[in-house]
């Protein structure tokens, strides 16, 4: 998928929450003091303003929102940053409307990109995105990793980092993919489009 085609799909979902909701709640997490996407409010732990609210989403006391309450998450370089991977995606599924969207962007696993800023704990690959999957899980016998959530991958992309970038956007599905997983610094960044999906077996 091309970075182009996610951001088409980012918009068609997002299109999709407003025409089917009245009054979607849409919420911009790790904003920083970056201008919001229109219509989202965002969280951040330092930032303030009209539309920012004040928490600490590093702790499960600091998420501010109702169970099922959230039409869609998004953020922008926040998740590689987060203490605990299990706990940021137990708190989004939980705060997500059945179906509900998240979208994030951050550095790429296999890239000096993530790896430069010390403060960086989670690499996000490919890889890391099955075990938020609830199948998958199961399949490995894993669901003891992740017992309280299961997302689909609506979307995946990349910001190619620019020594290669003209060869990946030529190249085929499957070199691409060669590529990513057998070389380093491929991609600088990736962008990720989840839904949240009823557990298995009516768990």
């Amino acid at each position: 998928m091309t970075e182009r085609s996610l951001q088409d799909m980012e918009r068609e979902l997002i299109a999709g929450v407003r025409a089917s909701v009245a009054d979607p709640v849409l919420y911009d997490l790790g904003c920083g003091y970056t201008v919001l996407p229109e219509g989202f409010a965002g969280v951040d732990l330092y930032a303030r303003g009209e539309r920012i609210k004040n928490a600490d989403l590093f702790h499960p006391e600091g998420w501010p929102f109702p169970s099922e309450s959230v039409d869609v998450f998004t953020s922008s370089h926040f998740v590689e940053h987060v203490p605990d991977w299990n706990l940021h995606f137990t708190e989004i599924y939980r705060c997500l409307k059945p179906q509900g969207i998240y979208r994030f962007v951050g550095p790429y696993g296999k890239s000096d990109r993530f790896l430069q800023d010390p403060t960086h704990r989670q690499p996000l690959t490919e890889a890391r995105l099955a075990y938020l999957q609830q199948p998958w899980l199961r399949a490995q016998k894993l669901e003891h990793c992740h017992p309280l959530i299961n997302f689909s991958v609506v979307g995946l992309g990349y910001a190619w980092n620019a020594d290669v970038a003209d060869y990946m956007l030529g190249a085929s599905e499957a070199a691409r993919a060669y590529k990513l997983s057998h070389e380093w610094n491929i991609a600088d960044d990736i962008f990720v489009i989840l839904r949240k999906e009823e557990m298995p077996n009516g768990d």
